[in-house]
């Protein structure tokens, strides 16, 4: 289910189902939805969400992967979060995403 389109407790619930259940009481308390998650940068999920580097880029890596056609569970794929830090910034995530997989295959990456 898209991030883009959930409410507050909704993107808390998207939060848990990534395991940052701190994450998600922050983002009850401060009463972000779905669009406000999506439009942070890196920095700004370190800055509002009390994120580590690595734990806003796997965020980050999350809601490109969702927008990309993948499941956000894509990112948990050995590997792909650490080809996602080196790109990071530089190749669109629907390249990253959307053509560099194949859901027919199980082991795509």
């Amino acid at each position: 289910d898209n991030l883009w389109g959930k409410d507050t407790l909704e993107t808390a619930a998207w939060f848990e189902e990534l395991n940052f259940h701190t994450v998600a009481g922050l983002v009850t308390s401060q009463r972000l939805n779905g669009r406000a998650a999506i439009s942070m940068g890196k920095l700004k999920l370190q800055e509002r969400l009390k994120l580590t580097q690595d734990e806003a880029l796997k965020v980050r890596c999350s809601i490109e992967a969702e927008r990309g056609g993948a499941t956000v569970q894509a990112c948990n794929v050995v590997g792909v979060l650490d080809v996602y830090k080196k790109i990071y910034g530089f190749v669109d995530d629907y390249v990253f995403f959307g053509l560099k997989m194949d859901l027919t295959k199980p082991n795509w990456w």
